[in-house]
C-alpha cells in the first residue's frame, strides 16, 4: 500500500515535471551544469591539496626511516 502511495506521488511529480516549459527545464539543466562544474572543480582543488599532504608525510617519512 505505501508503495502504492509513493507511486502515485511520484507519477504526479512527472506529469508536473513534463508540463514545464522547455526553457524553464533547459534553464534548470544549465544550472544544474553550472553547479556540477563548481563542484568538480573544488572537488579537484581538495584532491590537489590532500595529494601534496600526502607527499610532504611521505617525506617526512623517508627523512625518519633514514
Amino acid at each position: 500500500q505505501n508503495y502504492e502511495q509513493l507511486q502515485k506521488k511520484y507519477n504526479q511529480l512527472v506529469q508536473n515535471q513534463s508540463n514545464k516549459p522547455a526553457n524553464e527545464l533547459q534553464e534548470e539543466l544549465n544550472d544544474l551544469k553550472t553547479k556540477n562544474d563548481q563542484l568538480r572543480q573544488r572537488n579537484w582543488k581538495i584532491m590537489e591539496e590532500l595529494n601534496k599532504l600526502l607527499n610532504e608525510q611521505q617525506q617526512n617519512q623517508d627523512i625518519k626511516s633514514s
